[in-house]
C-alpha cells in the first residue's frame, strides 16, 4: 500500500487497513480526544449561561408548572433572555425554550414561565 500521513503527528507511515488513517491507535484517541476538547471548550460560554438559566426557572417555578413573574425577578434570578436553545409555540404564544423550560413575554414587563417537561 501508499505511504500516508498521520493528522496528528505528520509522520508518514505504510497502512495495515485500507482505511487504516493514523499510524497508532494512541494516535486516533489522541486527536480525537483533542477534538472533541475543542469543541467543548468553544461551546462552554454558551453552555455555562444555559446551566445558570435552567437552575434559575427551576428556582423560579418550583413545584408548579406555570408561573407569572416581574422583568425585575428575572433579572435578580440571573435569567438572561438573550441565550436560548430553541422557539416554541404552545397556547398561542411564543416560547423562548432554554430545553424543556421557557418563557413567553406578556404586557407590562411580565413573564409567562413554563415547565413543559413530561411529568
Amino acid at each position: 500500500m501508499k505511504e500516508r500521513k498521520d493528522p496528528l503527528t505528520g509522520e508518514m507511515f505504510v497502512p495495515k487497513r485500507s482505511n487504516q488513517k493514523f499510524a497508532s491507535s494512541e494516535n486516533q484517541i489522541k486527536y480525537n480526544n483533542d477534538k472533541a476538547k475543542a469543541l467543548r471548550e468553544e461551546k462552554s460560554e454558551v453552555n455555562k449561561i444555559l446551566d445558570k438559566n435552567l437552575i434559575a426557572y427551576k428556582k423560579a417555578l418550583k413545584s408548579s408548572d406555570t408561573i407569572i413573574k416581574s422583568g425585575d425577578f428575572l433579572e435578580g434570578a440571573e435569567l438572561n433572555l438573550k441565550i436560548f436553545t430553541h422557539i416554541r409555540e404552545d397556547e398561542g404564544k411564543v416560547f423562548f425554550m432554554t430545553y424543556d423550560y421557557g418563557y413567553a413575554k406578556l404586557k407590562d414587563e411580565k413573564y409567562f414561565l413554563k415547565n413543559f417537561k413530561k411529568k
